[in-house]
C-alpha cells in the first residue's frame, strides 16, 4: 500500500517533498519521514484538514479520486 502511496506522490508531482531528492526518499514502500512530509503537501494542495500527513478516509478518497483507474 506504501509503495502505491508513494508511486501516486511521484505522479503527483509531491514524492520525494521539497528539499529532498529520491537519493535522500527512495521509493520503497516504507512509510518513513519523507513519504509523510509528502502527504503533508498533498494535503495542503487539496486543503484536507487536518494536515498530519497521516492517510486518512479524505486523503485516501482523494488520491482514488485522482489515480484509481
Amino acid at each position: 500500500d506504501v509503495f502505491a502511496l508513494q508511486t501516486a506522490l511521484v505522479t503527483g508531482g509531491l514524492y520525494p517533498p521539497t528539499g529532498k531528492t529520491k537519493n535522500n526518499c527512495p521509493i520503497n514502500g516504507n512509510f518513513g519521514p519523507c513519504t509523510q512530509a509528502s502527504v503533508k503537501e498533498f494535503q495542503n494542495l487539496y486543503e484536507i484538514e487536518p494536515v498530519m500527513g497521516i492517510v486518512g478516509p479524505l486523503t485516501r478518497g482523494k488520491l482514488n479520486e485522482l489515480y484509481s483507474n
